[in-house]
């Protein structure tokens, strides 16, 4: 009862737009916000990725059990209790989702048990009901961005998926319509699954009953990226380098990318000896370069802002909240302009390796739009052989919801075939 208590009080507390004075802004939350935390045992369902719409806080879940079996859901809480949840069926990864200015929501879905055109777009009205459901199946790309590509190349297919799967369908809301970003392995010749991949991006109209292609392009062509020095998964950082990254600018212009270039590449190299020069040579994504050489603290979490048309650097900023190892594993811009981040901070690695050594606790930064940092909070857990560490943020006005994961899995926590230790429960911070 108290458990329950406990939750009702702190979704009320995300829902509260607080009173009659003016809410307080991002970075005051972080500095001298009252901190709430709900933190459920493992086997729970465990947030990957909240918002907020209006008065509810919704998030996409998943949950691991014993043998290593994961689902997810679609969950939307409002006034301290759960308002609905979808499901995923047994062969659906939900891979994104995107909340509407009309409250709907459209949720990016692949579907596993197919082999080509596994991609959906899956439209949910307020209350969780299912509106409308179609295949991305994008038609328009220009005949001149598939000219090094075979006919019908793109299987619209992910790899095999895992709990923290970061998705390869990307979803932002572009008013009541929705932009796309997908990672798609191509066909190999004869048939069958390549190790290449292409990435593409498009604008899909919400007509009221279904979604029409507006336009879509294909934006990096043939390529492969598997960075070994990203092998772990405990942070999400299994695919970290790889999976698309998509925002939305206010006059509706998409931005698509990924993280794997060439500094990060020499980087790597240097770093870990995990590749060399030689093999970096290969990659020609284009690298932001805020100082000069390679962009990597080990051990300290990094933000960039660059500029979204030239990817010019407007700032840089490496931030070490603890001493120890920092990551961030998110970034939200607030209506006021701050950038809010969150991750995990006070971890250790062993000496000459990957493999983690002490248990990282929740961390949540406040910066300017000139990488000033406003403010920084860690929460401080009693547990250093386990994770608890966030993977998402949310900001508005008079509150910030961060989701992630509690009493989580290091490295090592499944050697042996214990593999029940690789399960997580779920962490909620809230700060209003």
């Amino acid at each position: 009862m108290f458990k329950r208590a406990l939750r009702a009080a702190l979704f009320a507390a995300l829902a509260a737009c607080g009173g009659p004075s003016t809410p307080r802004g991002p970075a005051e939350l972080v500095r001298s916000g009252s901190e709430q935390h709900d933190v459920q045992a493992r086997g729970a369902f465990s947030g990957l990725k909240v918002r907020f719409s209006g008065p509810r806080a919704c998030a996409l879940e998943v949950s691991i059990d014993a043998i290593e079996a994961s689902t997810r859901r679609l969950a939307c809480r409002a006034g301290g209790s759960e308002a609905w949840a979808f499901y995923a069926a047994a062969d659906e990864l939900f891979s994104d989702f995107a909340v509407h200015p009309s409250g709907e929501i459209t949720l990016g879905v692949e579907r596993t048990s197919v082999e080509r055109g596994a991609y959906e777009l899956v439209r949910l009205d307020a209350g969780g009901a299912v509106r409308a459901r179609q295949v991305l199946d994008p038609a328009k790309i220009p005949a001149s961005d598939l000219v090094d590509l075979p006919g019908q190349p793109l299987l619209m297919r992910s790899t095999i998926p895992h709990a923290l799967t970061d998705g390869w369908l990307r979803v932002e809301p572009r008013g009541e319509d929705v932009a796309v970003a997908w990672l798609s392995r191509l066909e190999a010749p004869g048939g069958g699954f390549s190790n290449d991949l292409a990435t593409g991006a498009g604008a899909w109209l919400w007509t009221g009953s279904a979604f029409e292609e507006h336009w879509s392009r294909l934006v990096e062509g043939r390529h492969a990226a598997q960075p070994a020095a990203w092998t772990y998964d405990e942070f999400r950082w299994r695919e970290a380098a790889v999976r698309p990254l998509l925002a939305v600018s206010d006059d509706g212009t998409l931005v698509v990318g990924r993280a794997w270039n060439q500094r990060r590449c020499q980087a790597v190299a240097l770093t870990f000896g995990e590749f060399t020069p030689v093999q970096c040579r290969g990659i020609d994504v284009p690298s932001a370069d805020p100082g000069g050489g390679a962009v990597m603290v080990p051990y300290d979490g990094y933000v960039a802002v660059l500029d979204r048309r030239s990817g010019t650097p407007r700032c840089a900023r490496a931030l070490d909240a603890s001493g120890r190892g920092d990551h961030i594993a998110a970034l939200r811009w607030a209506a006021d302009g701050t950038l809010m981040t969150a991750g995990g901070a006070g971890w250790d690695r062993w000496y000459g390796g990957m493999s983690i050594s002490r248990g990282a606790d929740p961390w949540l930064a406040a910066l300017s739009p000139a990488c000033e940092l406003l403010g920084s909070r860690i929460v401080p857990f009693s547990s250093t052989a386990r994770h608890h560490h966030l993977l998402s943020v949310d900001a508005e006005a008079g509150r910030i919801v961060g989701a992630g994961l509690a009493d989580a899995p290091m490295t090592h926590s499944g050697d042996g075939g214990h593999i029940d230790q690789r399960m997580f429960g779920n962490l909620v911070i809230a700060l209003r």
